[in-house]
């Protein structure tokens, strides 16, 4: 099991807090699904409108063809 940590934060209004979630997963993936889940749920609970969600891969959890994946998905990996 692997675990990378994901900043959630509001691209349309900047005084509304960036939420923090770290994630398990096993595939890429079932990374992404997580991530959008996680992302709904600060949508429905922070009131965003769009958003952008950077995941840490400081640690080389994701390898480059992952990285490239996320990337293709709009995450931006840091």
């Amino acid at each position: 099991m692997r675990k990378a940590s994901i900043k959630i934060s509001s691209r349309k209004i900047s005084d509304i807090p960036t939420v923090e979630r770290i994630i398990e997963f096993v595939t890429a993936e079932e990374f992404m699904d997580k991530a959008d889940k996680a992302i709904e749920k600060a949508c429905l609970s922070s009131g965003f409108v769009g958003v952008k969600c950077c995941v840490d891969n400081s640690g080389g959890v994701f390898n480059d063809d992952e990285v490239k994946m996320l990337e293709d998905d709009f995450f931006i990996v840091e």
